[in-house]
């Protein structure tokens, strides 16, 4: 038995916590698995960046086993993805489309 844990507030268990649940919710073989997983490989994405290489291969294993959810599950992350990126790239007035 070990003695020992991570503190709750760690962002490297908190990206742990939302990829277990993206990989729990791929074993529903549905569409609102796919989009729930999708969703929550954003937000383990963007808790540590570090999680992208196993989106990628989480994405060819689902490519090659489930076809649609695969691109269900793809389309949910590069949406939330890409307007999370342009929320915070806005907020910090780095935005390309920020007139002044």
């Amino acid at each position: 038995m070990v003695w020992t844990w991570f503190d709750f507030a760690k962002v490297d268990m908190l990206s742990i916590f939302f990829l277990l649940a993206a990989l729990y919710s791929l074993m529903r073989d549905d569409k609102r698995g796919a989009a729930l997983a999708g969703a929550l490989l954003t937000l383990s994405f963007f808790t540590k960046q570090s999680v992208g290489p196993l989106v990628a291969l989480i994405f060819v294993y689902q490519l090659f086993t489930r076809r649609q959810q695969a691109f269900i599950f793809i389309a949910v992350f590069g949406l939330l993805s890409g307007a999370w990126t342009l929320l915070l790239n806005a907020q910090s007035m780095d935005c390309i489309f920020f007139i002044q």
